[in-house]
This record gives C-alpha cells, sequence and structure tokens, in this order.
C-alpha cells in the first residue's frame, strides 16, 4: 500500500453542515497521521473507518481554534471507553506554542492519561 490522503474537514470554525474544520488524515502503512483537529474531526474519522486509538501522530500546524478545537476531546476520549485508550503512546508534533498549550491542557487533564507529546 503507498500513500492514502482522506480530507477529514477543510472549512473554518464557521458551523457547517458541508464542512468540518480543519484536518486530515495520512495513512502511509501502518501508520495513521493526523493533520489538526478542528471540530468535527473525530466523528469525520469515524465515518471514514478509523478509530482515534489507530492514530498514531498528531501534528498540528497552529494552534487556532479551527485546526485545534478537538484536540482537548481526542486527548480525553482516549480515556474512555476502553475500545479507544492506546496500547501505545501515539506522538504530537505542532507550532511554536504547543508545549505551554500542553502544560495549560495537563491543569485540567491529567488522571489515567497514556499520551505524551514530542514536543
Amino acid at each position: 500500500m503507498g500513500v492514502r490522503v482522506t480530507i477529514l474537514g477543510s472549512g473554518t470554525c464557521v458551523p457547517s453542515l458541508k464542512r468540518s474544520s480543519s484536518s486530515f488524515l495520512l495513512q502511509i502503512r501502518d501508520n495513521l497521521l493526523l493533520f489538526d483537529l478542528g471540530a468535527g474531526t473525530m466523528r469525520r474519522l469515524l465515518e471514514a473507518g478509523f478509530t482515534i486509538s489507530q492514530v498514531s501522530h498528531i501534528f498540528l500546524s497552529h494552534l487556532h481554534p479551527d485546526h485545534t478545537g478537538e484536540f482537548v476531546s481526542f486527548i480525553f476520549a482516549t480515556k474512555y471507553p476502553q475500545t479507544y485508550r492506546r496500547r501505545t503512546l501515539f506522538q504530537i508534533i505542532g507550532a511554536r506554542g504547543l508545549h505551554n498549550f500542553y502544560d495549560g491542557l495537563r491543569t485540567y487533564i491529567t488522571d489515567g492519561l497514556n499520551w505524551s507529546p514530542a514536543l
């Protein structure tokens, strides 16, 4: 298998029934690389036939809400149910400021998370 690209969202923060916020999935062999997590990403991922537990890498191009709006929900969802819990850690790679963004999140989301950002 070569490379497969799935556009999950190409819109903005403006609500739309036709377009979710920015996100796309790059599949290379067994690796699923998720680029940006705008609102609607997790639902669109499921519609494309993938689960959040299959994602191996997350890339955040920048920290605007139309690119990170579902980041917190994604991380939190890895706690439960058991079917979504990661057996291996995934990597988070992102734009300048991600380390501070992550540190702020750890204040609120700490208990039982099985992930570690590659900052």
